[in-house]
């Protein structure tokens, strides 16, 4: 394997339910963000804390999708949670789909398979996934 085959890591989603997301075999029972290349991390939500009180629980705002845009992708996937409830502050939207990349939207357990097609494709990929409502 050369060095330029190692930006592209093999991710697996594997299974979504309330609460919790199986990416390669490991349980996340908290929001994560996903990129390409193999980073998983806790998703950033004190970024959008100060919204909380607004929508019931804490929004995807305008800091967090500055936060996803410094991994220069070009696809950003937003896996809203299990019911779709998780709020997407307009700016946010807004600064991403102004950006250039594309943007999918959609419930949690209904983006498993695109996600993983994404993932195995040779774009630069994104995902904030939402694992509760």
């Amino acid at each position: 394997m050369g060095v330029h085959d190692m930006s592209k890591a093999n991710i697996l989603f594997e299974k979504t339910g309330f609460g919790y997301v199986i990416i390669n075999g490991r349980r996340y029972d908290h929001d994560v963000i996903v990129v390409s290349d193999g980073t998983i991390m806790k998703r950033r939500k004190e970024l959008s804390k100060e919204y909380r009180e607004l929508y019931g629980h804490t929004p995807f705002s305008r800091r967090e999708a500055e936060f996803i845009l410094k991994f220069n992708p070009e696809v950003v996937v937003i896996a809203t949670g299990q019911y779709g409830d998780l709020p997407l502050m307009d700016d946010a939207l807004r600064l991403l789909k102004n950006s250039g990349v594309e943007l999918i939207i959609g419930k949690t357990p209904e983006m498993l398979s695109k996600l993983n097609e994404l993932f195995s494709s040779n774009r630069k990929v994104v995902a904030v996934i939402h694992v509760t409502c």
